[in-house]
């Protein structure tokens, strides 16, 4: 290690990198990772095909990049289990949030009551 950085992190961290990167990390390890945002969030649990209801959980929702690439990932996850997981290129990360406003903006109002 030189400077407290791994041989194998020849390239600056970006800024928004907050994973320790050590020597023996593991290749497939070898990623830079932002801060995760906490997300309460009620997702659906399905009983049969057709069915399904609500349950209260939390999104982890973060970025990672491999080491030696120039794009990366926003990835968001269930705190729990973990084995729910949406992966989206950054490229698509703009268009997504822009998709999700506009569902947003033309849902209808909750009905009173």
């Amino acid at each position: 290690m030189r400077d407290g950085r791994p041989t194998w992190l020849t390239e600056p961290c970006p800024a928004w990198c907050r994973n320790e990167h050590h020597e023996d990390d593991h290749p497939e390890d070898r990623v830079h990772r932002g801060d995760v945002a906490v997300v309460p969030a009620v997702v659906a649990r399905w009983a049969l095909p057709t069915q399904f209801h609500g349950e209260l959980t939390e999104l982890l929702v973060h970025r990672v990049q491999p080491v030696s690439r120039f794009s990366g990932w926003l990835v968001v996850q269930e705190a729990e289990g973990q084995e729910h997981r949406l992966v989206v290129h950054e490229d698509s990360v703009a268009a997504l949030a822009a998709s999700l406003s506009a569902f947003l903006a033309a849902a209808p109002s909750p009905r009173p009551g």
